[in-house]
């Protein structure tokens, strides 16, 4: 299960930029021989086995003889052979406890999955034939009891179990039931893991598996207990291994109430059926975040949020996966007010917890800078086990702050359009979390100019370098994008992203797959569709796998048959899958409105697909009535006045001028740019031009956006010789031309345009000049013409019948001086763009 990925891919507007801007410059399954990292491993898989290894080494001797492994000689390597399987590569381990004893060593192969405590056992065999620990005899009948109080999902829960817990094995190390409890306490410290783009967990992971691994040992071979058997379905299900997670699911049972919750959590993790948990009285707080989760995912956050309590919309795990799956104007609000202040209560609570006192706000960046520990930490003499140390947590809390913070200024600056706010916003985050470890990535996703475009750059690739291990992917893959308002900055030609994940994902996994889908290490494979496949088998209700089939399979147009055999086993839940099944059929109307009226049963919002499809249909009175459906059941004011122009136009088609002037009137009052411009539209279609003036001039206050109103002005323009629209248009000259106005000609046109404006439709005026839907106008009357706006004003600029453009035909360019009545042709045209290969526009 990959829930940090899916809807938040930025795909193929992406991947152009991790291709050009992070090459692989080493081979898939070569050792990096140039040490590039500040760190003894040099690849993601090398990290996981000498961290799984190192802490099995201290478990081992600890367990063995209350004691660690000598500090000063204490080492462990782990060197990939040559020649090892690209996805399942073998390692030579060597570990030395101390001066005076033999290396062990061991042969390591990752086919079972390089989380997998199977992997393990026999290492964890020859090192505990090195420092004589031997199994013991007598275990612990089964016990629900901690599986029912981690059903809790708070934080101040799981640190309490892990100091009980912790406790428990510094007495009694060698109790494989209380590995199998660490393990589970883990397993419910990482289920919280909702960070966005700041996703990652590899650390806890391996602390996870050591601890399996440990309690497989100390059982003899014997089968864990039921905290063992649901910690190992957790760690499953967030590697991405769905199957196997499922069958273990299955074979635990389900006789006790706790873990018949638990189970039904998992389930809905692993296959986003959140069908069940709808069903489901009295759901538990980790059911309700995975139930949350689901119905999030495969309808919308704005369908799940709507069947929350008010209770649950001011949970901080329900805000983290609102702002990791995104969120309308409304949730963002609310998301707003209690996401940092609840990030911080949690920190302080839990620091509170585990350090007996209170954290200052001015030691925030430094405490969460602590990094990832082992079980043990050292007070003098004194050994103590920590499973869930303070630098685990504070490297969750760090991820999920900048998450956070993040999401905020982009909410502000992109979503409610307050820039000034958010600048503000930033300013303050930068003095209070700027020393963050990952702050670097927060200013690179949240920069607006230059200077600190740059500066976040190159400070975020010092940190790749210095604990690559603990940078999120999607972090990693931004370095390599450029941003809407500058060229790309490439100060590190090769940030060696590829050669860290040169086994994509870590073998036997799909974890976190979603921001690997754009980096050559996994998708330049030769055989990129047979490993998406395999990867299938162990994740069939991974979304990304069956997208990167549909795109890589069979090249972005599946037929319907195939479409089905991708998603039908989501079809009966899945707004996702139906719509991508209906994009099959958008031929066959009966077929393609049934399969998007059941997606709109589960998410009134695909009313405004099927409304869309309508009007392209040519069934406008079909599309009104969708849309209609759709306004009416949208909670979002916003949504539903960006969709008002087109409301507001049909109903004055239809002579309801009323219906449009309320429509108008609502989609205004929400101050949206598009609700203005619906309130100027209507004031222009009935003539009433000063006030129309007055609402597009709105937009451009709020917003800074002057298109609208100019459009207005040149309209007028043609309209009337009313010398103030020219005064206005001549105001906004420098916005519309920012370049000046080109003066070209025929002969300084080479090579295919890469804008201008695109003729869209066809009718007998526009063919009788010569002139066909596809063509690309790039000039008018000698003025170069890039967009819809210059071709507006610069058919204006003479008042002769005939008009004098060149015209991109597909083949070459050539002139027309067509005649068309007040230099309209009556047929949509729109901007013309191409998107240019390594940039990501």
């Amino acid at each position: 299960m990959c829930r940090a990925s899916g809807l938040l891919i930025l795909g193929s507007l992406l991947a152009a930029g991790l291709a050009t801007g992070c090459k692989q410059h080493h081979a898939v399954g070569a050792n990096t021989s140039d040490h590039y990292f500040a760190t003894p491993f040099q690849d993601e898989s090398q990290f996981i086995v000498e961290a799984i290894v190192s802490d099995l080494a201290e478990q081992v001797s600890y367990a063995a003889a209350h004691r660690l492994p000598d500090s000063k000689a204490f080492s462990v390597t782990a060197t990939e052979k040559p020649g090892s399987p690209p996805d399942a590569p073998v390692y030579d381990v060597r570990v030395r406890l101390s001066p005076d004893q033999r290396e062990v060593k061991a042969e390591l192969s990752t086919r079972g999955g390089i989380w997998s405590p199977e992997v393990y056992g026999p290492l964890t065999k020859e090192l505990a034939r090195a420092v004589g620990l031997k199994p013991p005899r007598a275990v612990k009948p089964d016990d629900s009891a901690l599986v029912s109080k981690l059903l809790d999902n708070t934080a101040e829960t799981i640190e309490a179990q892990n100091q009980a817990v912790s406790a428990a094995l510094e007495k009694d190390f060698a109790n494989p039931d209380l590995h199998e409890q660490a393990a589970l306490v883990l397993g419910a410290f990482m289920l919280r893991e909702n960070s966005g783009d700041f996703y990652e967990m590899r650390s806890p992971l391996c602390r996870l598996t050591a601890h399996l691994a440990m309690a497989r040992f100390l059982r003899s071979g014997a089968g864990y207990d039921v905290n063992g058997r649901m910690a190992e379905a957790v760690l499953l299900t967030l590697i991405g291994a769905e199957t196997p997670a499922l069958e273990r699911l299955k074979a635990i049972g389900t006789n006790a109430a706790p873990i018949a919750a638990m189970a039904r959590a998992l389930q809905a993790f692993n296959t986003l059926d959140y069908r069940p948990l709808d069903e489901a009285t009295n759901r538990t707080s980790l059911e309700t975040m995975a139930w949350f989760t689901a119905r999030a995912y495969c309808t919308s956050t704005s369908a799940a949020w709507e069947k929350l309590s008010d209770e649950q919309k001011q949970n901080i795990d329900i805000g983290r996966i609102a702002h990791a799956f995104g969120y309308s104007v409304e949730i963002g609000h609310v998301l707003l007010e209690t996401s940092l202040p609840l990030e911080l209560q949690e920190i302080n609570s839990v620091y509170s917890r585990s350090h007996d006192k209170e954290l200052e706000m001015g030691q925030v960046a430094t405490n969460l800078n602590a990094l990832p520990e082992r079980c043990f930490t050292q007070e003098g003499t004194t050994v103590r086990v920590r499973v869930i140390g303070w630098g685990q947590w504070a490297d969750f809390f760090q991820r999920h702050l900048c998450h956070a913070i993040q999401q905020n200024f982009h909410f502000m600056d992109h979503v409610w359009g307050v820039p000034d706010e958010a600048k503000r916003f930033a300013t303050q985050c930068d003095t209070n979390f700027g020393a963050l470890r990952l702050y670097p990535f927060v200013r690179r996703f949240n920069c607006t100019d230059v200077e600190t475009y740059h500066q976040s750059v190159d400070d975020a690739f010092k940190v790749t370098v210095a604990t690559p291990h603990l940078v999120p992917s999607r972090c990693w893959n931004e370095l390599c994008y450029k941003p809407r308002f500058a060229p790309l900055y490439s100060p590190n030609p090769n940030p060696h992203i590829n050669e860290w994940h040169r086994h994509n994902p870590p073998p036997g996994t799909v974890y976190d797959l979603g921001p690997r889908l754009i980096q050559p290490s996994l998708i330049a494979r030769p055989d990129v569709v047979a490993f998406m496949e395999s990867l299938q088998k162990l994740a069939p209700h991974a979304w990304d796998i069956a997208t990167q089939l549909e795109t890589r399979k069979y090249r972005g147009h599946p037929t319907y048959e195939q479409a089905m055999a991708l998603y039908g086993p989501f079809l009966p839940y899945s707004v996702g899958a139906l719509s991508q099944v209906a994009l099959t059929v958008t031929n066959d109307f009966g077929r393609y409105e049934k399969l998007m009226l059941q997606a709109a049963a589960l998410n009134p919002q695909m009313y405004y697909t099927l409304a869309d499809y309508m009007i392209d249909q040519k069934k406008d009175d079909k599309g009104a009535a969708y849309l209609e459906k759709a306004c009416q059941t949208d909670p979002d004011a916003v949504r539903v006045s960006n969709h008002s122009r087109w409301r507001v136009w049909y109903y004055l088609k239809k002579g309801q001028t009323e219906k449009a002037r309320e429509i108008a009137d609502q989609a205004a009052e929400v101050y949206s740019c598009d609700g203005l411009e619906a309130k100027g539209n209507f004031l222009e279609a009935t003539t009433n031009y000063d006030e129309a003036f007055e609402w597009f001039a709105k937009i451009e206050e709020r917003y800074n956006r002057s298109s609208p109103v100019l459009y207005f002005c040149l309209r007028q323009m043609g309209r009337t010789n009313d010398q103030r629209y020219a005064e206005e248009v001549k105001k906004r000259l420098k916005i519309l031309f920012p370049k000046g106005m080109e003066k070209v000609a025929l002969n300084d046109f080479q090579g295919a345009p890469t804008d201008g404006v695109l003729i869209m439709q066809e009718n007998e005026p526009l063919k009788a000049a010569g002139l066909k839907k596809g063509d690309v106008i790039v000039a008018v009357y000698g003025t170069r013409v890039h967009h819809m706006g210059q071709y507006i004003y610069a058919r204006e600029l003479q008042h002769t019948p005939e008009l004098s453009l060149i015209v991109w035909q597909g083949d070459a360019y050539r002139e027309f001086k067509p005649s068309p009545p007040q230099h309209r042709f009556g047929v949509e045209f729109g901007d013309y763009v191409v998107k240019r290969p390594g940039t990501g526009t």
